[in-house]
């Protein structure tokens, strides 16, 4: 192992001011067994003589028993080799799909290099399609297949070879691989949405049940799960094979994290004081920050702001990219490597320009710039010069970002933060890969709106960020996207559909019926094949995307190429008047037809274009409102103009439906350089926003879960819009919940006088469905001190709800009350009260798993015999099923009376429900009428044994069990249990029969609100003073 020379001392000494801490190392457990133990040619590489991992083992023992594998473990734990080992073992054919090959790359290296040693080198085949175009003829590539011991593809490759198999055999190049497949591996489930996670689903099934001969061993590898559990289970079922959850922990290397906040603190402290008096009478908070070093360190950035909003012209702490990336290069040892990753390409090439002029000759060399605009044989060239140790620094955008190991990478520099935390991760995974390294490096420079939003809150903000958890995929395996795919692949292969799944195509619109000689047949609609043509793996669209093109002022073009933008991010970020980050280039014009993005240099853009000449002028007018000199091209780069699309959403609004998005303008988003004091002092930034009335195009469609509620009266738009992101970003920032920022989407329209909130997945995950929102709620109201990240992410959400907050206007302990207010709305919260206790339980839904049961009867004599009137009511939380029977009273009619309530009860089992009855006498009742049936009595055994029944006083606390429960919440029952009586009295069967059919409905939802509330609300006593 060798130390390493730290960045942050050669800062000091240049007078920079940084924040750091360390983050600990991690390695996995390891067991007895060398990996020349499992495969002898292994002896033959360094690996041999490395010991397993303990999930590696697990993994290994796991496969051979022939059981399923999911395996989560983060970047660098030897995922690859805990399926791999068994793979070469056993010979097993084996299909591995990579969520691209770009990003498999080391691992297909490593892959190659380990069947070699086993003289099976060529048995390893890539399959997508740049491959079989460069391979050619159909003949060559079926034939390097059909050699294959193992195939590596995308899903996206898989997903064609799939719906092309549905149109019959002999269709697809995979057919007989898939055919006699053993193992089906899946990587990096998490790196998908949760729409393509749930296309996984579908096809691991159309593989299992369809496609193979038998059943596949399949491996799910994921860095994060938020229910692996569900998954497990799916996975069980479509199989048939146990499913084995294994946990692996990360190969990590002690890491030091380093902010750099730049120069001038003390210069900044030392000016506040010089001002103590003005500052005192206005912003006292200043003095006590100023004069306390970390506090200084934490709140500079906010100081430095609200100086300037008094006024003031204090010296701004400035960074020197260059300065710091010369720190880098100085304290990087020949051998190692530091990645450094700005926002766009044109940071990127101005920072290798900058660098390399202030360097000497010789030191040029150890420089080096990476994007997609340098030509692919100069990338390979600087990749493997990397890889020797003659290059020091790589200045990348995101080419470097994924799938390349180079080797010994100590440090990585982050010249401004991504927004999102998924792609952070991947730049971090790209270092610290090797045993031998013992100490590595992450160096923030900020530089972007998200970093400044970030400093706003507090240096901590941060470490806050770094420190969420990894945006949770929950799978859903009754996700009707899912169930959408499998059923219309089921249609065209002529495979007979399930109820549900024909159900789901026919309230969908995808199919219609024809009779034939052979009696019906379904067939996909023209409504279904258009949908089925256009899925593919990643959206609902054409299986390429858009090209973009850089248009100079000369007319010559440059085409951007390895860089496609999908038809959905065309719809909703590339529109006229949208700023491409990576280029840095204003986009001017879209062409649907051609799939043409175009772009120029925004001073020429604005001469050229009219729309775009107004819309610069609108923002001057602005500018010089606020008192700022109007830079757009500085205000573009640094994120203070921010183009939004408006678009114009029709999504579903009760439940699974189809999403329609088309853009209708796009408006730039302007915030004021300069600071404002808000109440209470606090800093904030003014915000505005611009029409560009641009020439906007697209539509975009697909199906996805949507629901409407109704809003409390009381509040106001901007309070439930409030609530809305105050939501989102509590649950971002759980661990419970962990959900990506952009899954869902909200509105607020009003109809009527009525507020309805309008809330939306961004792709269908079903979520909504499953989430419990009433735990939400009460996770919401036990937060008592809001974490500073809060407020950043509120603001990446909704700008204007940000503002509020920044302003004072609001306080964020109030934005996570309506956070908490709008959960309570989403889970339907409704509340009894009943005899001192609040009983308070989420909107009734299947999706809850309970039923409940009732029974109500009663004898009533007329002509002298006995007819016996009874009537069965359950409710699934949705459906209230009634059936009364009449009849005299005897061996035939309690037979037909238990049949009668068998249906019920096995209606709701069926379900997979857990059916709830009214105290012991109800129970009494059900037992004897099921007394009656043979098949009744041991169903009903049964079903108590496995708890399938349950008692509803059980579930409540004692204070409940005290009171008349039925009677206290519905007052209306007493009045129907009086009516049967003088019913029975005055032999009045017919108002007999409606009084019963009304108390057994009564009980039944009692029943039913009550178990909910005790299994997934509250009950509790109210306290009287």
């Amino acid at each position: 192992m060798y130390s390493l020379r730290s960045v942050h001392e050669i800062l000091a000494k240049a007078g920079y001011d940084v924040i750091t801490w360390e983050e600990g190392e991690e390695e996995p457990v390891t067991v007895d067994t060398k990996f020349s133990d499992v495969i002898e040619e292994f002896k033959a590489i360094p690996l041999g003589s490395h010991r397993l991992y303990k999930h590696q083992a697990e993994s290994l023992e796991s496969l051979e028993k022939g059981l399923n594998v999911v395996l989560t473990a983060r970047t660098g734990s030897g995922k690859t080799e805990a399926w791999a080992l068994g793979a070469l073992r056993n010979n097993w054919r084996t299909l591995a799909v990579y969520p691209t090959l770009a990003l498999a790359s080391d691992q297909v290296r490593r892959l190659e290099e380990y069947y070699g040693l086993k003289g099976l080198r060529e048995a390893v085949v890539r399959v997508d399609r740049p491959t079989i175009a460069r391979l050619g003829r159909r003949e060559s590539i079926m034939r390097r297949i059909a050699e294959a011991r193992l195939v590596v593809t995308n899903p996206a490759f898989l997903l064609s070879e799939i719906k092309r198999l549905a149109l019959g055999p002999q269709r697809g190049f995979l057919e007989g691989f898939l055919s006699s497949l053993d193992l089906l591996v899946f990587d990096e489930l998490d790196f998908y949405g949760p729409r393509s996670a749930h296309l996984i689903l579908a096809m691991i099934e159309i593989i299992s049940k369809y496609l193979s001969r038998e059943p596949p061993r399949v491996v799910v590898l994921s860095a994060t799960l938020g229910n692996p559990e569900e998954l497990a289970r799916t996975l069980t079922y479509v199989t048939g094979r146990d499913t084995r959850i294994i946990e692996g922990r990360p190969f990590k290397r002690r890491n030091r994290v380093i902010v750099v906040l730049g120069k001038g603190l003390r210069a900044l402290r030392n000016y506040a004081e010089a001002y103590s008096s003005l500052i005192a009478s206005k912003a006292p908070w200043i003095l006590s920050v100023v004069r306390n070093e970390e506090s200084l360190k934490e709140h500079f950035h906010e100081v430095y702001e609200a100086l300037e909003a008094l006024g003031l012209r204090p010296p701004r702490p400035g960074v020197d990219a260059v300065e710091v990336l010369q720190a880098v290069i100085e304290a990087t040892r020949p051998g190692e490597l530091a990645l450094t990753f700005t926002r766009s390409i044109k940071l990127a090439e101005k920072l290798y320009r900058e660098i390399t002029s202030r360097l000497g000759e010789r030191s040029r060399e150890l420089v080096a710039v990476h994007h997609h605009l340098v030509p692919k044989r100069l990338r390979e060239k600087i990749e493997e010069r990397a890889r020797r140790g003659e290059v020091r620094v790589v200045i990348t955008v995101r080419t470097l970002a994924q799938g390349i190991d180079i080797g010994t990478v100590t440090r990585v520099v982050h010249m401004g933060l991504p927004m999102d935390l998924r792609e952070y991760m991947q730049r971090e995974g790209r270092k610290g890969r090797r045993k031998e390294i013992e100490m590595t490096e992450t160096i923030i420079v900020p530089g972007g709106l998200w970093d400044r939003k970030l400093l706003e809150a507090g240096s901590s903000s941060f470490r806050q960020w770094l420190s969420l958890p990894l945006e949770k995929l929950y799978v859903n395996p009754g996700n009707k996207y899912m169930v959408l795919f499998k059923a219309m692949w089921k249609v065209l292969r002529g495979i007979k559909l399930d109820a549900d799944e024909e159900k789901l195509l026919r309230d969908m619109g995808m199919i219609e019926y024809m009779e034939t000689l052979y009696g019906r047949s379904i067939t996909l609609s023209r409504k279904g094949i258009r949908f089925w043509n256009n899925i593919g793996f990643y959206e609902h669209g054409p299986p390429y995307g858009y090209q973009r093109t850089i248009r100079s002022t000369s007319g010559k073009q440059i085409v951007i190429r390895d860089e496609e933008v999908s038809l959905r991010d065309f719809v909703e970020k590339y529109q006229p008047g949208c700023f491409d980050t990576i280029t840095e280039k204003i986009i001017v014009e879209v062409d649907p037809k051609r799939l043409m993005i175009s772009e120029e240099e925004l001073e020429h853009a604005i001469h050229t274009h009219t729309w775009l000449a107004r819309a610069s002028a609108l923002y001057e007018r602005v500018k010089k409102t606020w008192g700022e000199k109007p830079t757009l091209d500085r205000d573009l780069v640094n994120g203070l103009v921010y183009p939004s699309v408006v678009l114009k959403v029709s999504a579903p609004t009760r439940g699974f439906g189809e999403i329609v998005e088309e853009p209708l303008d796009v408006e730039w988003i302007v915030e004021s350089v300069k600071p404002r004091l808000g109440r209470g002092s606090r800093v904030y930034h003014e915000v505005t926003s611009i029409p560009l009335n641009a020439p906007v195009n697209g539509r975009y469609r697909d199906y996805s879960y949507g629901f409407v509620f109704e809003s409390p009266g009381h509040l106001r738009e901007e309070e439930l819009r409030l609530g809305l992101a105050a939501l989102i970003a509590f649950m971002r920032i759980s661990k419970e919940t962990a959900i990506p920022l952009s899954l869902l989407r909200y509105n607020i329209t009003t109809v009527g006088g009525v507020k309805l909130i309008h809330v939306w997945e961004h792709e269908a995950a079903g979520l909504l469905e499953k989430i419990d929102w009433v735990k939400v709620a009460s996770d919401l109201r036990r937060t008592e001190t809001p974490p500073s990240i809060l407020v950043p992410l509120i603001t990446a959400i909704d700008p204007l709800s940000g503002l509020r907050i920044l302003k004072g206007e609001v306080e964020p302990r109030h934005a996570l009350y309506m956070a908490e207010t709008i959960a309570e709305v989403l889970a339907g919260l409704q509340i009894l009260n009943a005899n001192g206790l609040t009983i308070e339980h989420p909107r009734p839904s299947p999706r809850h798993g309970l039923a409940s049961i009732a029974v109500a009867y009663e004898n009533i004599a007329r002509e002298g015999e006995s007819e016996t009137i009874a009537a069965v009511s359950s409710f699934d939380g949705e459906r209230l099923r009634t059936d009364v029977l009449r009849g005299r009273a005897g061996l035939e009619y309690s037979s037909r009376l238990a049949q009668l309530l068998l249906q019920h009860i096995d209606r709701l089992a069926a379900m997979g429900m857990k059916i709830v009855y009214f105290g012991e006498e109800q129970y009494s009742v059900i037992e004897r009428i099921l007394a009656a049936s043979y098949a009744g009595t041991l169903m009903l055994r049964e079903a108590k044994k496995k708890g399938v029944l349950l008692d509803l006083l059980s579930l409540v606390p004692e204070e409940a069990r005290k009171i008349p429960l039925l009677l206290s919440i519905e007052p209306r029952a007493r009045k129907y249990v009086e009516l049967a009586r003088k019913a029975v009295a005055q032999r009045k069967v017919n108002e007999l029969e409606e009084s019963l059919r009304q108390i057994s409905r009564i009980m039944a939802i009692v029943a039913y609100r009550v178990a909910l509330a005790a299994l997934r609300g509250t009950i509790r006593l109210r306290r009287t003073r």
